[in-house]
């Protein structure tokens, strides 16, 4: 059987993209300027373990730095960035009676209208978010 084309996820690629994955900046969007889609990048590190950890010890460097900012210099922008880009591991379940970082304002018949997180103002959540639409 004759061996299929060599791969465009390289040692190099992995080590760019997790560069950028170290500064906070999702792998799809490190991804844009590279020869490979999101979907063969994702199942090739399936396949190479070696390459997994290097994108995995990326994500951690990134929670380690964002980590100390936060316990340096408490900030609402910090915590919002962590809830959004690890949502699994900074968010809770809505469904919790006890959850303390999520406001919900209400209505005259008190059903929610939307959610917060708590100690954000809007502005800074809206500027946020047009940040985020232009990256």
């Amino acid at each position: 059987m004759k061996p299929g084309p060599d791969s465009k996820v390289t040692v190099e690629l992995v080590r760019r993209v997790s560069n950028l994955v170290a500064k906070g900046i999702p792998i799809r969007v490190a991804l844009e300027g590279e020869p490979v889609t999101p979907a063969a990048y994702k199942k090739h590190l399936q396949r190479h373990s070696e390459l997994a950890a290097i994108q995995a010890a990326a994500k951690i460097r990134f929670l380690d730095v964002t980590t100390d900012l936060i316990a340096s210099k408490p900030g609402p922008l910090l915590r919002w960035l962590l809830e959004r880009r690890f949502p699994h591991v900074f968010c809770r379940s809505p469904k919790d009676d006890d959850q303390p970082d999520i406001d919900v304002d209400t209505d005259s018949e008190n059903e929610p209208q939307s959610k917060l997180v708590a100690g954000v103002p809007e502005s800074e959540l809206a500027e946020a978010q047009r940040y985020a639409q232009n990256l």
